[in-house]
């Protein structure tokens, strides 16, 4: 026994062996020794050739030789590193030996679940064998439907009545006889809230990239306070912003906020030489909003937002002689300054409801362009949709 793990271990000499039991007529041991000529024109002993005598050899053995079948999946390992067929064989073989242990596998968990995946959904489709051709390196070297496949499930499928539920044995196994979306079913039901499978899941879900744009769509009310009161009511409030994240916690926003101030008092203007009295019609920001969020529970996240943009005032003062690139109306304009705060909500797989609060600092009387002093103050007050991922 131990003579011939000696001889397994050995690379070049286990490569040998192995193409021997592809070849016709056996394995060929007893046949005459090749000579050096003979040697120096074998295959050379890269990944794809370990990986496809390897998961035949191994389809071979089953349960007959557990121990061969380690070392094989010890050389498979060494050439090739510890590839999704690798760790999917090992997670069984210890389910198997009543020695499985999360700790071992939290390197498959993290990256080879979903690939797994798209192995079972691949190997469903009926042009399954070019898309193996084209993709055999993602497929790690062993082909779709192929008999280690079927090795592998028929062993998940002997282990799944054994396995307690709840557990990650239960789940790998329930994977692994593929059946994709039981195991999906199975992950989101309360009983498995502190595995780390989902837990991982959970994490990569919330995970956020730059390149993906989230669209928020608000509603809600604008509100004067100070000075501004004297002039304006509150009235409705409307946004519309596009933001991405910087990073796990921080994101950037940018987007427009119009409100109607229609009903306000008219005030002074300095236009064309003349003081002229306007009537306000609409308000708007065009801004950037920078959001530090902090996570409560799962679903549920306070955030701080701090913005700053242009603020516009319109009015319907109209222009004697507007040029091609003006507006027919005047307005005022200035810097809009904003602190705030939002309570979020999670309500679907990729959506949140929440409420935002914010204070905003519009020094309107920044130039002489505006002769009454309406204020600079005012809050707003709007619930708020997200839409995660749209682009």
């Amino acid at each position: 026994m131990d003579g011939s793990k000696t001889f397994l271990r050995s690379p070049f000499l286990f490569l040998l062996t192995a193409m021997a039991f592809m070849l016709p007529g056996g394995p060929g041991l007893a046949q005459q020794s090749p000579s050096l000529e003979e040697l120096l024109h074998q295959p050379y002993a890269d990944c794809e050739t370990i990986a496809g005598n390897a998961h035949r050899l191994i389809s071979d053995f089953y349960f007959d030789d557990i121990d061969s079948m380690d070392i094989i999946l010890n050389l498979w390992e060494e050439e090739c590193g510890a590839v999704e067929p690798v760790l999917r064989l090992r997670i069984l073989l210890d389910i198997l030996e009543n020695s499985y242990a999360d700790s071992n596998y939290m390197f498959y968990m993290e990256n080879y679940i979903s690939k797994y995946e798209n192995r079972i959904e691949a190997a469903s489709g009926e042009l399954y064998f070019d898309d193996y051709e084209r993709y055999k390196v993602y497929f790690n070297y062993v082909p779709l439907r192929s008999r280690f496949d079927q090795l592998t499930r028929r062993l998940a499928l002997d282990l799944l009545p054994d396995q307690k539920k709840g557990g990650s044995a239960y789940l790998f196994a329930l994977l692994f006889s593929d059946n994709a979306e039981g195991f999906e079913r199975e992950l989101e039901l309360p009983l498995y809230d502190g595995n780390p499978i989902k837990k991982i899941r959970e994490k990569k879900r919330l995970k956020r990239y730059p390149w993906e744009i989230d669209l928020t769509l608000y509603a809600g009310m604008w509100s004067p306070v100070g000075a501004m009161t004297q002039n304006f009511n509150r009235n409705w409030n409307l946004g519309l912003l596009l933001g991405s994240y910087m990073n796990d916690r921080t994101r950037l926003d940018y987007g427009v906020m119009l409100h109607y101030a229609g009903d306000g008092k008219p005030f002074e203007m300095f236009v064309d030489g003349a003081t002229k009295e306007a009537n306000p019609t609409v308000g708007l920001t065009i801004g950037l909003w920078l959001t530090r969020e902090f996570q409560y529970t799962k679903d549920l996240a306070v955030d701080a937002v701090a913005g700053v943009g242009f603020g516009v005032l319109e009015t319907d003062l109209e222009r004697a002689n507007p040029g091609p690139e003006e507006s027919k109306t005047y307005s005022v304009n200035t810097a809009d300054f904003s602190l705030g705060v939002n309570i979020r909500k999670r309500v679907a797989k990729n959506g949140s409801l929440g409420l935002n609060l914010s204070w905003h600092l519009t020094p309107y009387k920044w130039d002489d362009t505006l002769v009454t002093d309406i204020g600079n103050n005012f809050v707003r007050f709007n619930v708020f949709y997200r839409f995660d991922r749209v682009w």
